[in-house]
């Protein structure tokens, strides 16, 4: 049967699982946040300049 944890008590260890979710946080920060938030801008009714 599967129990809840608290997010704190669980922690990814070294390994594949790690490299990767190392790599996609570095990629998300490098975009730019007006970027990934466009279409919620649009659904809003915002009309951003430049983009």
């Amino acid at each position: 049967m599967l129990q809840s944890v608290k997010n704190n008590t669980v922690s990814i260890l070294p390994g594949l699982f790690r490299e990767r979710m190392d790599v996609n946080r570095s990629y998300l920060m490098e975009l730019d946040s007006t970027c990934l938030l466009q279409n919620f801008y649009l659904e809003a009714g915002f009309i951003l300049p430049g983009l």
